[in-house]
């Protein structure tokens, strides 16, 4: 059995301090601001600590060393008692995992008999996956060939694949319930003049026929023409190359690229003969991208002066409005501290600053470029704080929000220039979030201008 600790002896202060701890002034009041904002955030981490003690994850191990089992607690509060989630594998004689249950399932079985495991695989001989039951995604049975190639596969919804092979065990053809859905051809000997031999040439699909004309040295694509199908129906593909073409559109849409001899884009020519420009440093790092427009002479900076640190993470970068982004990384553990960017006029547009916990959850993300609102006798901070649960579940997030035209949905809001005249355009909100013990959302409630609460069903 091995123990394994989620949280070490890291100090409870937040790398953050360093930009505050030099305020000593209490007459400073953004001095004293700051300090308190990371008085406060250290006992949010603190208490995040208190949370995650003594809750180590378990693993049992057979002779062989393979897990078995696998223990961890789960806890939202501190005091709140432990609620063990086991994942359970059976694996067979060669240490191959056969069978696999996840918490939710594992406790249901442990008390009512005929409960299904979550995943169960069986092998051939040879190690290939002949049989996939998953209570997800269904049944899935595979047909495997001498030299290991899949040949045809059924599963629980009727679907029937076969796929073809050439001689060289090239797929040619993919067939769906009697319709050939995919036709592949691959360039022979005569065709090495655009470096085409053996290489992938004409690809039909469910969506029309894809043209590779030429390829370069290192085995790029250097052009491609698509063309689409006149009709949306998926298509039952001819064997002859002019039937073929007569499902098409007569007009393709052609791309065209060029790279350098170590493999990276230079130019891309889009279907809109749009012309994109690529420039690297010596290290072969993206460091400007040019557009010109078709019909246009004039290139336009999309992204330039792209600078990185030692570790190859992005230090500064200009886009092509003038904007400056600047970050700042933990120099212990890399992650980003600091997100900034200045307008072309010296302004600062955001300033956002990071924290994380031990395992690089974020916490807390603070803009301090933009000021505190009061509304309705509420506080209302550029600060949004995320919990998690021991087992890294976000059990609830808070910030701020628009009051009106908000969405909740999968679209964005619209645009809303936020006005220092209306503090009330913002407000505080809060959401907060169960999840089974399988790691299913269960409820999410919004607690803010606007309360709403959603409730999802799992499938026993």
């Amino acid at each position: 059995m091995r123990l394994l600790m989620p949280f070490g002896n890291k100090p409870a202060f937040d790398n953050q301090f360093r930009y505050f701890h030099g305020c000593t002034n209490g007459a400073d009041r953004c001095c004293a601001i700051a300090n308190s904002w990371v008085i406060k955030h250290s006992w949010m981490k603190a208490m995040n600590s208190i949370v995650h003690s003594n809750t180590p994850i378990l693993a049992i191990i057979d002779p062989r060393a393979l897990a078995v089992r696998n223990v961890q607690f789960c806890r939202s509060v501190a005091g709140q008692l432990l609620d063990a989630r086991v994942t359970h594998q059976r694996f067979d004689w060669s240490g191959r995992p056969v069978v696999g249950r996840d918490p939710r399932l594992f406790s249901r079985s442990e008390i009512e008999a005929g409960i299904p495991a979550n995943l169960v695989v069986r092998f051939s001989l040879s190690g290939a996956v002949l049989l996939n039951e998953s209570v997800d995604s269904g049944w899935r049975m595979n047909l495997i060939g001498d030299a290991g190639q899949l040949l045809e596969s059924r599963d629980g919804r009727g679907t029937l694949r076969c796929i073809e092979y050439d001689h060289s065990l090239r797929p040619l053809s993919v067939t769906e319930q009697g319709h050939v859905v995919e036709c592949l051809g691959y360039g022979a000997a005569d065709v090495a003049e655009h470096n085409q031999c053996n290489q992938l040439i004409r690809h039909d699909d469910t969506a029309g026929s894809c043209l590779l004309a030429d390829y370069g040295l290192s085995g790029g694509v250097l052009s491609e023409k698509r063309y689409f199908l006149q009709s949306p129906d998926s298509p039952d593909w001819p064997l002859a190359e002019p039937d073929r073409d007569a499902l098409l559109e007569p007009v393709g849409l052609q791309t065209r690229w060029a790279f350098n001899a170590q493999g990276e884009v230079l130019v891309q020519t889009d279907a809109n003969d749009n012309f994109h420009r690529f420039s690297h440093d010596l290290a072969g790092q993206l460091h400007a991208v040019e557009l010109t427009l078709a019909n246009t002479e004039q290139p336009q900076t999309l992204v330039s002066a792209i600078r990185y640190d030692a570790f190859s993470q992005v230090e500064q970068e200009t886009a092509g409005n003038g904007v400056v982004s600047h970050y700042s990384y933990d120099q212990q553990d890399g992650r980003l501290t600091q997100l900034s960017a200045v307008s072309a006029d010296g302004s600062v547009l955001q300033r956002l600053n990071y924290s994380y916990d031990p395992v690089g959850n974020v916490l807390l993300i603070n803009d301090t470029s933009q000021p505190d609102q009061y509304c309705d006798n509420q506080l209302v901070e550029p600060i949004s704080r995320y919990c998690y649960d021991t087992l890294y579940q976000l059990i609830e997030a808070t910030g701020r929000e628009v009051r009106n035209g908000a969405s909740h949905g999968p679209a964005l809001p619209g645009l809303q220039p936020v006005s220092k005249l209306n503090p009330c355009q913002v407000s505080n909100y809060k959401q907060r979030y169960s999840y089974d013990a399988a790691g299913n959302l269960l409820q999410m409630r919004h607690e803010g201008a606007h309360n709403f609460t959603r409730i999802m069903h799992v499938a026993p």
